[in-house]
Parts: C-alpha cells; sequence; structure tokens
C-alpha cells in the first residue's frame, strides 16, 4: 500500500486468489483506522499476522482454497518469527 492509501495487488500469476484480495482489502481497513505505517517495522507484521489469523478464521466462509489456507498458514509462521525478531533486536 502506498503513503496515500493506494492498494497495489503484485501478482505472478494472471489470476488473483481470493485470499490476496481479502488480504489487501484488510491491510486498506488497518490503514483507514489506524493509519499508515513505516516498512520493516514490527507494526507491519503485528498488521500481517491480525490479516492472517482471521483469513484463517474465516476462510471456509471466505471460500478460499487448501492451497490459500495451507499458504496463509506458512505466512503467518514467518511473520511471527520476523515479529520476535523485531522483539528481540
Amino acid at each position: 500500500m502506498d503513503e496515500d492509501g493506494t492498494i497495489f495487488i503484485l501478482l505472478h500469476d494472471t489470476i488473483a486468489g481470493c485470499a490476496a484480495i481479502f488480504e489487501e482489502f484488510a491491510h486498506a481497513i488497518q490503514y483507514e483506522k489506524r493509519g499508515n505505517i513505516a516498512i520493516n517495522s514490527a507494526e507491519v507484521c503485528i498488521r500481517e499476522i491480525e490479516v492472517a489469523e482471521c483469513l484463517l478464521e474465516y476462510g471456509v466462509k471466505l471460500g478460499l482454497t487448501q492451497q490459500e489456507l495451507d499458504q496463509t498458514r506458512t505466512n503467518l509462521e514467518s511473520y511471527k518469527d520476523q515479529l520476535l525478531f523485531y522483539k528481540e533486536g
């Protein structure tokens, strides 16, 4: 997301998965509620964790595929590890 709240979705495939679209909308809501944040900060990890947990909680209702849910779990663990790095360091 840009400093003015513009959402960018980088596609590596020709079709964006539902998870990617829902994730970016969730980040836009975070931006609207809590403002912009510095890149490479603990707050980035905190917001990514919040969104990943929400996607996992509501993923079936949102129609996410098993592959998207699995990738979200992997991403969640990665962000938790990164957050520990910021807290320790």
